[in-house]
């Protein structure tokens, strides 16, 4: 575990900017701690019309160490909003301008995503570990499409669950053992903005 500092800044066509800043600890003076984040921006107006794109993530990881235990704490976090620029173009208007945009000025997109999760693992002798980790992960996502009408599509999850390792290392082999649990939901909605509160159907 390497102690670092790290600022990176940068610009580029379509007015694209990112910035990213990042540190690490590095193993403290006792050996038994360390720490690591590291946190990103970046926005661009696109080269399509109104197909802008920003966003942000950030991760954090924790660690302790001694001869027989570990623990590490990690977790990182994200978002992203994107103005849409899917709908396919036609030839002719490529040729007049191909910035053009079929979709919706105001059509766009937001995702969030969280992971976080807690591992320990004990070295029982220099043949014999045992690793366990718990985790989370949720999930929340819109987007539009316009039909007339602009429908928004919204969909949210959530994960977690547990998983053990057990590891015996004789001479000349390894024999891993492993067990795990987890329970996993989502759920779909649609409204019709600018009604946020209607849904046509949830499932």
């Amino acid at each position: 575990l390497e102690k670092t500092t790290e600022l990176e800044l940068e610009y580029g066509s379509w007015n694209t900017k990112r910035i990213n800043f990042e540190y690490g600890s590095g193993l403290s003076k006792s050996g038994k701690f360390s720490t690591f984040f590291n946190v990103s921006k970046f926005d661009t107006d696109g080269y399509k019309y109104h197909s802008g794109s920003d966003g942000y993530s950030a991760f954090v990881g924790l660690g302790y160490y001694d001869n027989t235990n570990t623990f590490k704490f990690t977790t990182f976090t994200g978002h992203s909003n994107n103005q849409m620029s899917w709908f396919a173009v036609s030839e002719d208007d490529i040729e007049t301008d191909p910035r053009t945009n079929y979709n919706h000025p105001d059509a766009d997109d937001n995702f969030s995503q969280t992971l976080t999760m807690l591992e320990y693992k004990k070295f029982i002798n220099s043949k014999n570990s045992f690793t366990s980790t718990i985790f989370y992960n949720r999930l929340d996502g819109e987007w539009d499409l316009y039909v007339g009408d602009m429908l928004n599509f919204r969909l949210h999850s959530n994960f977690y669950g547990v998983i053990g390792n057990y590891t015996w290392k004789p001479d000349n082999f390894n024999i891993n053992i492993g067990v795990s649990g987890n329970k996993y939901n989502r759920e779909h909605s649609m409204v019709i903005l600018p009604d946020t509160k209607f849904e046509y159907y949830n499932n």
